[in-house]
């Protein structure tokens, strides 16, 4: 009994240890959590029995090499197996390498190469974001990640008809976990026409925002995805006067749910396609009934 306790907990470290290379690597965890639970599953199992391979050879060469009475001594304090314990230490090492390998890979990427190295974690997160965004297949988070990156607004057709233009603020901390909303900073908004679907904008924010007077900043914040950051500046008002606001309260909160289509905005494009006319119609002309034509 006590044995199949002792080959159980073996068995459960292990598969801790297939865990943690998760843990550490965080590329390999993204693509990982996004699968359904059994195929999450299935690649913790996988790597699990990978590195007690390698437990089993590196514990093998250690005894070779007269750590024997050290192997003894682990099993009989930890009542683990020699090639376990091996597991549990090489998940964080191997799956911090592979963390520095996708780093290595993702060095000119645009968000990756001006993060210096004297900031190691942050580095291979942000490398491990980008290269999952850039295998994915999905068109939504990639055009996210782009007017981010290049801070391009967004314009989202919601399902009601109402249309927005925005800017998009809220950094990607896990692509792996899709976000209930969007928040974006709104430059204009409108609808689209019921006839034509064309997109009209008549609600300019721009007036609003060409008024703010951003103030100049000592140090960034300590946190910027903290929900209580302030980020303070100054509104001229008509009269002249000057009024303190936070910019984080213009932000406007959207469901995906709601979201219809989503594009890139510009407004060179925009311009161009309110220049072209809506097409002419296509109904086919009434013809009055004539019985004596009939006849």
């Amino acid at each position: 009994m006590e044995e199949s306790v002792f080959k159980a907990l073996g068995l459960s470290v292990t598969l801790l240890a297939g865990y943690c290379f998760f843990l550490t690597s965080a590329y390999r965890r993204f693509r990982a959590e996004h699968l359904r639970p059994d195929r999450f599953a299935f690649h913790v199992l996988g790597v699990s029995v990978f590195l007690y391979a390698v437990g089993v050879l590196v514990a093998s060469i250690l005894v070779r090499h007269g750590a024997y009475e050290f192997a003894r001594i682990v099993a009989e304090y930890t009542h683990l197996q020699a090639p376990v314990m091996c597991a549990l230490i090489l998940a964080p090492i191997l799956g911090t390498l592979d963390s520095l390998y996708v780093a290595h890979r993702m060095r000119h990427n645009t968000m990756v190469a001006p993060l210096a190295w004297r900031h190691p974690f942050a580095r291979m997160r942000m490398a491990a974001i980008a290269r999952f965004i850039q295998d994915s297949d999905d068109a939504g988070i990639r055009l996210h990640w782009r007017a981010l990156i290049y801070r391009k607004p967004l314009m989202l057709t919601l399902k009601s008809g109402k249309v927005y233009v925005g800017q998009p603020v809220e950094a990607m901390r896990d692509p792996s976990v899709r976000a209930h909303s969007i928040k974006i900073i709104p430059l204009y908004s409108g609808y689209r026409d019921e006839k034509t679907h064309k997109v009209e904008l008549p609600t300019k924010y721009r007036d609003i925002t060409s008024a703010i007077e951003l103030r100049e900043k000592e140090h960034e914040p300590a946190n910027p995805a903290d929900p209580l950051a302030r980020d303070l500046a100054d509104l001229r008002t008509k009269d002249g006067d000057s009024i303190e606001i936070d910019i984080q309260d213009m932000g406007i909160v959207i469901l995906w749910s709601e979201i219809q289509s989503l594009t890139m905005y510009d407004d060179n494009i925009y311009k161009a396609f309110q220049a072209i006319g809506p097409p002419p119609s296509k109904e086919t002309p009434i013809v009055p009934y004539d019985a004596d034509v009939v006849r």
